[in-house]
């Protein structure tokens, strides 16, 4: 026994204090089995750890919430994977590659409690080994009850040799029955992406990699809650660059003259309950950069607004 506690010496003082009496002090050894308990509680209740992987995926992610069908809200997590980053499996003869994904997206609460998750696994087609810039595209979704959580998305390789995790600290849940004025998340979607979403008969555009090309256009869509068939409301959509401020704005921001410019403004009739709406923005005159769209929708009967926003990049064709 003392043989065997002093082979853990290099864990803690303890150990080869007890290894080195000739009879182990029972407060030694009752202090091991507390330490032990508390060990025990801690390994098996949090985790703290970075998984690593040989192969890193660089996952590129983004997430939007909307409403249900069957009432309720959805929670969709757009996925972009570097097809180079992967190996793949034959599929059979003349039948191209397969490139077999697991996903595990996990949505929690600041006290660390899962309120919704979904453990699943993809598989992708291809004629031949994907290249750089080639990327496997999809789309999750889940139900989330309203509330403020947080996000993880574990995506791994068949074998476990190449994965990435992607999280996401804040994600706002709004309720989304119509029982009261609320807007969905805001997608920024593009023409030719290669992904696109189904939603009640109608066609979403999506853009995994928040990409625009200079001069391309945004597809925004987006869901208005709680009206009756009929009412107004108004729409002010603007865009601004982040970083980069200019001394001519950073002085016109001191006299209230900072405010992004107006890309649209508009006023619309509800359709009832939930109300789709589909708006597209011309980017003809927008630099590469980083930019921060943001929607503000306002009921004017009651004076309520909604903001939403999404980033995304504008590079080069």
């Amino acid at each position: 026994m003392s043989q065997l506690y002093a082979t853990r010496d290099e864990f803690s003082p303890l150990y080869g204090r007890v290894g080195r009496s000739l009879n182990a002090p029972g407060g030694a050894l009752a202090q091991d089995r507390a330490q032990g308990r508390r060990s025990i509680a801690v390994g098996t209740t949090s985790d703290s750890y970075t998984q690593r992987f040989d192969e890193p995926l660089e996952v590129v992610a983004s997430a939007f919430v909307v409403g249900a069908d069957s009432g309720g809200q959805m929670l969709h997590v757009v996925f972009a994977v570097p097809g180079e980053r992967l190996t793949p499996e034959p599929a059979g003869e003349g039948r191209g590659l397969l490139y077999p994904l697991h996903f595990r997206l996990v949505v929690s609460d600041s006290a660390d409690r899962t309120v919704a998750r979904l453990d699943t696994r993809r598989v992708f087609g291809a004629r031949q080994a994907l290249r750089q810039p080639a990327y496997l595209t999809g789309l999750l979704a889940l139900a989330v009850p309203p509330g403020d959580y947080r996000y993880r998305l574990l995506v791994t390789s068949s074998d476990g040799a190449a994965g990435d995790l992607v999280r996401q600290d804040s994600l706002a849940v709004s309720a989304l029955d119509g029982a009261a004025f609320a807007v969905s998340d805001v997608v920024v979607g593009r023409e030719g992406s290669g992904l696109v979403w189904a939603q009640a008969g109608d066609t979403v555009r999506l853009n995994p990699l928040s990409r625009f090309p200079e001069g391309s256009a945004a597809e925004l869509y987006y869901e208005v809650y709680g009206l009756a068939r009929g009412a107004g409301y108004h729409t002010v959509v603007r865009l601004e660059r982040e970083g980069r401020r200019s001394l001519l704005g950073a002085i016109g921001s001191l006299f209230g003259g900072g405010r992004a410019p107006v890309l649209l403004e508009f006023d619309a009739a509800a359709e009832g309950p939930v109300t789709r709406v589909h708006r597209g923005v011309a980017l003809r005159d927008v630099r590469k950069g980083t930019y921060r769209l943001s929607v503000v929708i306002t009921d004017p009967a009651s004076g309520v607004s909604a903001t939403r926003t999404r980033r995304f990049q504008v590079v080069a064709r």
